[in-house]
């Protein structure tokens, strides 16, 4: 074993060039594949959260269209209608209306992390942070845990003279503390008031995102009763509450007596959309990823298993009378086959650990490494039939 180790080692330094093309290569099938099985993982784990409250509803986003002939509508009607929409929504037994507001924040004086993303405003790029501003109903819809601390109450509301409480990823844990102040680059104070355990993820209906991970964001409050300016975070109007909205009915309500009220507006034309079958929504919002993803690991394992195939058969054919004169010495046919086969074990090896090092799905690294070791065993297969059928006498008579 050790000797068949140390050729197998000395055979990987002479090919160094093919073997770090290999491991590159298995390195990159691994994420792929893992990151499709994440993805298929993601929603599963979506579906287990949620399945129940969305397969007892029918579920409906909002979309406001102005009317060009009632452009110069009273605005005052308009916001009272937009308000009983929200207040009935709000208050009847028969729905259930949360909002979802994604933005960014540029934070003062925060540790060096990876979380931020590079966002333009107007000329310039700033690293900036992912944030969620939610309604309460959100957290109850989705059933989000903590790991520490405890959600904004139902009943916040904006004040500007306060902190904003906020809930972070759990992403957030290594850098920032409970109880927490950080300023905004409109010096918009929060308070850190919990952490999400890990894991958690919500379903986008409006803007078609499908499952999207929570361990990122940070999640703000709404407020839509103390509207005091459009550029405060958390702070928003019934309008831009009610586009952002997403409506589950119970008990086969309808949305006919929402309807009902939205009748009456000259300025917009409220279309309520339904979305029929949210589980097929979620399969379909991750389809497309997972088939890009599967797609590109195809072709590069047949690319990458063609040539361990035709190189280990070209290395057998370079080295019979090297294996003769080892046979002579009292090695065995398997002995040659381990030395083959511990090759591509070690860069099989090390591109396991290097995707063990970039991911965060351990299990999932580790079962994919397992099937890609048994399709790695297979490339020798043509290498072993051939050494195990030709005689000593064959070896011997080949030329170098």
């Amino acid at each position: 074993m050790i000797t068949q180790l140390k050729y197998a080692l000395e055979d990987l330094w002479a090919k160094k060039l093919y073997f770090l093309l290999f491991l590159i290569q298995i390195t990159i099938i691994t994420l792929l594949v893992t990151q499709c099985f994440s993805l298929i993982y993601q929603k599963e784990q979506a579906f287990n959260n949620i399945d129940d409250t969305f397969e007892a509803s029918d579920v409906y986003y909002l979309s406001l269209a102005e009317q060009a002939k009632y452009i110069d509508s009273n605005n005052e009607e308009e916001e009272q209608i937009m308000e009983d929409l929200y207040t009935y929504a709000t208050n009847s037994k028969g729905y259930t209306i949360f909002s979802t507001i994604n933005d960014y924040i540029e934070i003062k004086e925060i540790p060096q992390n990876d979380l931020s993303v590079e966002v333009e405003y107007g000329p310039t790029k700033v690293q900036a942070y992912q944030t969620l501003a939610i309604s309460p109903a959100f957290i109850d819809v989705f059933r989000l845990s903590l790991a520490k601390g405890k959600f904004f109450a139902p009943n916040w509301e904006y004040t500007s003279q306060e902190s904003i409480p906020v809930i972070l990823g759990s992403s957030y844990q290594t850098f920032m503390e409970m109880d927490q102040k950080f300023t905004d680059s409109n010096n918009v104070t929060y308070k850190v008031a919990g952490f999400l355990q890990e894991g958690q993820n919500y379903v986008d209906i409006s803007f078609g995102e499908g499952v999207v991970t929570l361990d990122d964001k940070i999640l703000i409050p709404i407020d839509v009763t103390t509207f005091e300016g459009i550029y405060d975070t958390g702070n928003v109007d019934f309008q831009t509450y009610l586009e952002n909205a997403t409506i589950l009915t119970t008990n086969n309500h309808g949305i006919g007596e929402l309807s009902n009220i939205t009748k009456k507006s000259q300025l917009y034309n409220y279309t309520f959309h339904s979305v029929a079958g949210v589980a097929r929504y979620m399969e379909s919002s991750t389809k497309d990823a997972v088939g890009v993803f599967l797609y590109i690991s195809i072709w590069v394992i047949i690319f990458a298993f063609s040539l361990v195939i035709i190189n280990t058969l070209e290395f057998v054919n370079k080295n019979l009378r090297e294996f003769s004169i080892h046979i002579f010495c009292g090695a065995t046919r398997k002995d040659i086959a381990l030395r083959l086969f511990l090759q591509i074990f070690i860069v099989w090896l090390l591109a396991s650990i290097i995707s063990l090092l970039v991911s965060d799905r351990i299990i999932i690294v580790l079962l994919v490494s397992l099937v890609l070791l048994c399709l790695c065993l297979s490339t020798c297969i043509p290498s072993f039939i051939k050494l195990f059928h030709l005689q000593i006498s064959d070896m011997i008579r080949r030329k170098e």
